[in-house]
């Protein structure tokens, strides 16, 4: 982003005639606060010259310099744009001397009188292809989410987004977060990492916080405590799943507890009961997995193969009869919704009996997820 190049000398000045002091306005105090580098003081002094003198252009110029530098990314781009236009709208002979004006073609005193509006119809012709562009994308992204298994819809999501870094010159914090989850639901976590990673550090430079980059990177390795918190933030269900699963992975069961019992206070999903039923069991706490058993049993939908394996399991190590929950299971078709692993080895390594251990076993076998 191009910065303005400052010319005044001072905040205030000396008038000797008289000795009277010079009283500066609004617009010389934000040149004189960029100068010293405080943006915010220079963004709010030149906010209030414009509130005074809407017609400023040269205060809206800076408005949109401040803001762009500040926020960045086309996401954020709408005040950027609307300050931007309003100087140029307004501006009819001098640009202004501004650092880059040379380099990029634009005259500092074109001879054109309308070339301010032919360099805001240029404007926003690359506004709206890069939206279109941006549109696109998306599109490319959501069909891979309804089939993340297929190699060419995973091809050309990324080539979409890759598409959306070329018209952003490669800054698009929120590319790389597509691309990394693009990746991350192909199996590709390390691949994953590195956008998320990039998408992170893109975000800083651009003085915001990207959460969904950090609750994704906490997916892939990343620090947990930082993703628990922009999970939370977030709120969303899917998140909550997702990250719960991945300290399951992790072997971090009571964070993994945690995680999901907050989730079952923001969302009544089935998957989270299920979450919250495995940890327990895995954390031995088989009073807690009872309750939460006991509601997957009255759940209102028709798969109750993993509510019957659950009580399977609890009842193999609570040391109770097996027997009804085994023969459930061997009448049950599998629905291949739910990986039984976990816990299955779990109970093989617990004090359950021979024939409680191989009736978690063979009922794992069956409901494992086909290839």
């Amino acid at each position: 982003m191009r910065t303005s190049i400052l010319s005044i000398a001072g905040a205030s000045l000396l008038v000797f005639a008289g000795c009277k002091t010079h009283e500066p306005s609004h617009f010389e105090l934000g040149e004189a606060a960029e100068m010293r580098g405080d943006k915010v003081e220079a963004l709010s002094q030149f906010q209030e010259a414009v509130r005074l003198e809407p017609a400023h252009k040269h205060a809206w110029r800076h408005i949109g310099y401040l803001k762009a530098d500040k926020q960045g990314c086309k996401e954020y781009e709408k005040e950027v744009c609307d300050a931007l236009l309003t100087f140029l709208l307004m501006e009819t002979y001098e640009i202004g001397d501004v650092a880059g004006d040379r380099e990029f073609g634009i005259p500092e005193t074109p001879v054109e009188p309308h070339l301010a509006r032919t360099m805001v119809r240029g404007l926003n012709k690359l506004i709206h292809q890069i939206e279109a562009i941006e549109g696109d994308s998306d599109i490319c992204y959501r069909e891979f989410l309804g089939d993340p298994s297929n190699g060419d819809l995973k091809q050309i999501a990324l080539d979409s987004q890759q598409t959306v870094l070329d018209s952003n010159l490669g800054i698009s914090p929120r590319a790389h977060y597509y691309m990394g989850e693009i990746l991350r639901r192909s199996g590709d976590t390390a691949g994953a990492k590195s956008h998320y990673d990039t998408a992170l550090a893109q975000s800083k430079e651009l003085g915001r916080t990207n959460l969904r980059a950090t609750a994704s990177l906490s997916l892939v390795g990343g620090d947990l405590d930082e993703g628990w918190l922009a999970v939370s933030e977030l709120d969303r269900r899917e998140l909550y799943v997702e990250y719960i699963e991945s300290c399951l992975q992790r072997n971090d069961l009571d964070r993994a507890l945690k995680a999901a019992l907050m989730a079952r206070k923001h969302y009544a999903d089935v998957t989270i009961w299920r979450q919250v039923a495995e940890t327990n069991l895995l954390l031995d706490q088989t009073a807690g997995a009872a309750d939460a058993i006991y509601v997957l049993e009255k759940w209102p939908c028709d798969d109750k193969e993993v509510a019957v394996f659950l009580r399977l399991c609890w009842a193999a190590e609570s040391g109770t009869k097996i027997d009804g929950f085994a023969k459930k299971m061997d009448g049950m078709a599998s629905s291949g919704t739910f990986d039984p692993t976990r816990l299955a080895a779990h109970v093989e390594a617990s004090k359950a009996d021979a024939a409680a251990k191989s009736a978690v076993r063979k009922a794992a076998d069956k409901m494992a997820p086909k290839k």
